[in-house]
């Protein structure tokens, strides 16, 4: 599974899975990146912590909106639905919709599981 691609579909079994994997490889790897980095003063902004952690941020990005979008494709909505993520109080209801609702059942235009 490649998780930069925004083709096709993903269960709700394998988006939850995902999603924990990736938190959790964030949290891990953002922890040694951390520690690696950091100096004898953690707060000098100019240290390169700053940009690896910029750097972590943005694929973790990347590979949780393209199983959001994936996840919408299962079922056949369009990825930018992904949008109501970024809407407070209401990324918790779509959140939970990602996750307990059933996809499609067989074939849909964005293909098969």
């Amino acid at each position: 599974m490649n998780p930069f691609t925004f083709q096709g579909r993903l269960g709700r079994f394998h988006y939850f899975g995902y999603s924990v994997i990736f938190a959790i490889a964030f949290v891990v790897i953002g922890a040694i990146v951390g520690g690696a980095l950091s100096g004898p003063n953690p707060n000098d902004p100019s240290s390169a912590l700053g940009g690896a952690s910029l750097l972590l941020s943005v694929g973790f990005f990347v590979a949780t909106t393209s199983l959001g979008v994936r996840r919408l494709h299962d079922f056949e909505k369009s990825g930018w639905w992904y949008l109501f993520a970024f809407i407070p109080f209401v990324n918790i209801v779509f959140a939970l919709i990602l996750i307990f609702a059933p996809g499609t059942p067989g074939e849909n235009r964005y293909g098969s599981r």
